[in-house]
């Protein structure tokens, strides 16, 4: 069945997880699995990121969160740079950039805090 929904694209390392989310259903397609980290886990921490992201964003521009537009999520190493990262992460630790006001923003989100690379 058609409907309307986005393609979420999860790339770790030499993995890619596509997902196809609608609603309140999101279905993983052609996915090569992680044992360590099933897909369901990647995509939930994946959308749990972006709209905190988008919500921090929003606050420090002063805008709409509908305004801000998520470009990608991964996975963040500790080679990413992003000085705003702790040393330790609590939980999955992902890089979120995110556009807007025309500009392209990076951030650090795990499960409890979202920080601005650029600090």
């Amino acid at each position: 069945m058609l409907t309307s929904g986005y393609e979420v694209k999860l790339r770790d390392a030499a993995r890619q997880h596509v997902v196809h989310v609608a609603g309140t259903r999101a279905v993983v397609c052609g996915s090569q699995t992680d044992p360590k980290q099933p897909p369901t886990s990647l995509v939930a921490g994946s959308l749990k990121a972006a709209d905190a992201v988008r919500i921090a964003l929003a606050a420090r521009l002063g805008i709409e969160p509908a305004r801000v537009r998520i470009l990608s999520t991964r996975p963040f190493r500790s080679t990413t740079p992003c000085l705003a990262a702790p040393a330790a992460s609590k939980g999955a630790a992902l890089l979120v950039e995110a556009a807007a006001a025309e500009q392209t923003f990076r951030y650090y989100a795990d499960d409890t805090q979202v920080l601005n690379c650029e600090r």
